[in-house]
């Protein structure tokens, strides 16, 4: 029995499906190495630094508690009750329009040891001199770009189903900054962010807490309500307040190593098939 010659065009046709296949394995193979860490959810704390802020005292009151709140047995029970078993963290400083600046980098927080490293970090940090009056609207657009893909901005390294911005505030904001601060608020939800808090500070606590329930506050999350919480010092029980925001149900993010296999094991069946019939 004969058999029919291979053809110059057979053979491209094989080396050409070869070539496209490995190609696209090695596409689909790239994210593996560098795809974002899956996290129950993204924390952006806000801090007022504003020139009628918190002073330097407060300022330094204030990162103890968030870094006795963070290393508490509660809220570390929280975050390890989660689908992921942890968080990503960022804090961030404001201050007068056009000045907010990154005190800790996006980091994780699983256990322990990473909490103690979050608090070295905190317990390092100098209070700056944010010029100006508090530029709420402004901060909170700053910290809706830096989740990053999950609200439309380049990757932070993490991804999240939940974006969560807590903002410690010292002072009430400018009422002629209530339209903007507003259109921010609702721009940072639509975006993505789910959840928008204030920890309202100091001896004007109520009129800052009554400010930002109008103007700042919000949710997309259904049965959740958005908190504006007082308080007169600057350290206090945060971690009840963390707690609160860690502890819900978390809806767990899909891996995406799962669709990438199944991608590759379509791109081999169709370079089989593809084969036979060369």
């Amino acid at each position: 029995m004969s058999h029919p010659a291979i053809t110059e065009q057979s053979r491209f046709s094989f080396w050409g499906g070869f070539l496209r296949l490995i190609l696209l394995w090695v596409l689909l193979a790239l994210p593996q190495s560098t795809r974002a860490v899956a996290v129950d959810r993204e924390l952006v704390l806000l801090v007022d630094v504003s020139n009628s802020g918190v002073s330097k005292s407060q300022f330094d009151s204030l990162l103890a508690g968030y870094s006795s709140a963070m290393s508490s047995s509660q809220v570390l029970a929280s975050i390890q009750a989660g689908t992921h078993g942890r968080i990503a963290v960022s804090l961030m400083l404001y201050g007068g329009a056009g000045f907010q600046q990154v005190g800790i980098p996006w980091m994780s927080v699983a256990n322990a040891a990473d909490a103690a490293q979050f608090t070295s970090l905190a317990t390092s940090l100098n209070k700056p001199n944010g010029t100006g009056k508090a530029g709420v609207g402004q901060a909170i657009t700053a910290a809706r770009n830096s989740f990053g893909t999950e609200t439309g901005g380049v990757s932070n390294g993490f991804e999240s189903t939940l974006q969560i911005i807590d903002i410690a505030a010292a002072v009430e904001p400018s009422p002629g900054n209530a339209a903007a601060d507003l259109a921010a608020r609702n721009g940072a939800l639509l975006s993505g962010v789910d959840l928008i808090n204030v920890l309202a500070l100091g001896n004007k606590a109520a009129d800052i807490a009554a400010y930002y329930s109008a103007h700042v506050i919000g949710t997309t999350l259904p049965g959740v309500v958005p908190s504006s919480t007082t308080s007169p010092v600057f350290s206090g029980s945060l971690n009840t307040v963390l707690n609160s925001q860690l502890g819900s149900s978390i809806t767990a993010v899909p891996e995406p190593h799962a669709a990438t296999g199944f991608m590759l094991a379509v791109c081999l069946g169709l370079f089989c098939r593809q084969r036979r019939k060369s």
